[in-house]
């Protein structure tokens, strides 16, 4: 049997804390797969971990088709004062108030997909010349509209940017790969020395999605995220969980050698608290699929069933329901999904939902639903039976 190892500190892990109940697993992108979802909890970093899609560097070079239908596709990271505001926008403010990108500098977005969040800050900074990095290149015709070809790279990053870049920005990538230290590795090679490092990854604490997501081979606790840093060559000067919902921003500086490991080792009391908390998540997709179950059953045959949120908590409801022919809507506020289809559903306007629709399960997450909920006026008065999850 061979061994299944720490993606951060090369611990054995024995048996997982979780594995879905079901024959199908969900992805980032929403796609549903064959296979169950396994997640392992590391006793001495305390990192999770999910066990990786089978042939996964092909995945990523041919299947994840990231916001691909236009160059102006971006999902929806709120709703501020009746606003939508759109991911990459929300990223390229965040990274300009919390960097102080020198001048002149040289960014290089790793794992960058259409690189749309490096795009924004060069018409926010014509001073910043941009290099891109990753693993498709299906890419390419994005790229090829604001940067120079000698400044991208795909595959395999180009040697001559050896310690040429002041500041490497990672959005969204590093819970995607199998060998985490490795891309660190890579990006501290290419860093200037004092050179900064922008991460931004998944909050499994804040958003317990994450947990089960297939393709997050990697899920960071805040002593986990540090560990690997530390062990790449990184001095961590900030863990932001508060300026990006459901992530953390992590800011370190490329050291001289390898990072100081205090306020990195864990302690029992650490670890078990950490230990319970996943515990908890756990349960709750455990239970969560009868507890989904349970509501459609109570629903009358003449009920008018739709879901609201056409990404992964959506996905999830329909994909645990008894009936799927019930759904007669997905309702999203993400223009660029409307008229779409997912499980053979159109993804509709909320603002648009038929008055006979009077049962909607909400798929969003628990700790923003009911707020978002209570935004869409045109649904004031109706009389709608919701299940939150």
């Amino acid at each position: 049997m061979s061994r299944y190892l720490c993606n951060v500190c090369g611990t054995d892990l024995l048996r997982p804390v979780y594995k879905s109940q079901f024959v199908n697993s969900i992805t980032s992108l929403c796609n549903v797969v064959k296979g169950t979802t396994a997640v392992y909890f590391c006793y001495d970093c305390t990192h999770l971990q999910t066990t990786e899609v089978d042939n996964i560097d092909n995945y990523y070079d041919k299947d994840y088709q990231l916001l691909v239908e236009s160059e102006e596709e971006d999902q929806i990271y709120c709703i501020r004062d009746g606003e939508k505001v759109f991911r990459c926008d929300h990223q390229v403010v965040t990274l300009a108030d919390l960097l102080n990108i020198p001048e002149g500098a040289k960014v290089l977005d790793y794992g960058c997909a259409k690189g749309t969040t490096l795009k924004k800050l060069v018409e926010l900074r014509s001073d910043i010349t941009p290099f891109l990095f990753d693993v498709s290149d299906m890419y390419l015709p994005f790229w090829d509209k604001f940067v120079d070809e000698q400044n991208w790279a795909i595959y395999s990053v180009d040697n001559r940017w050896t310690e040429l870049m002041d500041v490497v920005t990672s959005f969204f990538s590093l819970e995607h790969v199998t060998s985490p230290k490795e891309m660190l590795d890579n990006i501290r090679t290419l860093l200037k020395d004092g050179g900064m490092l922008y991460c931004v990854v998944p909050d499994v604490m804040q958003n317990p999605a994450d947990f089960v997501v297939l393709d997050h081979v990697n899920h960071f606790t805040r002593t986990s995220i540090c560990r690997l840093l530390a062990d790449s060559g990184f001095e961590v000067e900030d863990i932001n969980t508060e300026d990006h919902a459901s992530a953390m921003i992590v800011i370190a500086r490329k050291a001289a050698e390898n990072g100081s490991m205090d306020g990195v080792l864990v302690s029992d009391d650490q670890c078990l608290a950490t230990s319970e908390k996943v515990s908890a998540i756990a349960d709750y997709w455990v239970g969560l699929a009868s507890r989904i179950q349970a509501f459609e059953s109570t629903q009358p045959a003449s009920a008018q069933i739709s879901i609201y949120g056409a990404g992964f908590y959506g996905t999830y409801i329909a994909s645990c329901l008894a009936d799927q022919e019930r759904i007669k809507f997905f309702l999203d506020r993400d223009p660029y999904r409307h008229g779409r289809k997912l499980f053979g559903k159109t993804i509709i306007d909320p603002a648009l939902m038929p008055e006979s629709i009077d049962t909607v399960f909400v798929g969003l997450n628990p700790a923003i639903a009911r707020q978002n909920i209570e935004m869409i006026t045109s649904w004031e008065g109706r009389k709608i039976e919701f299940f939150y999850l």
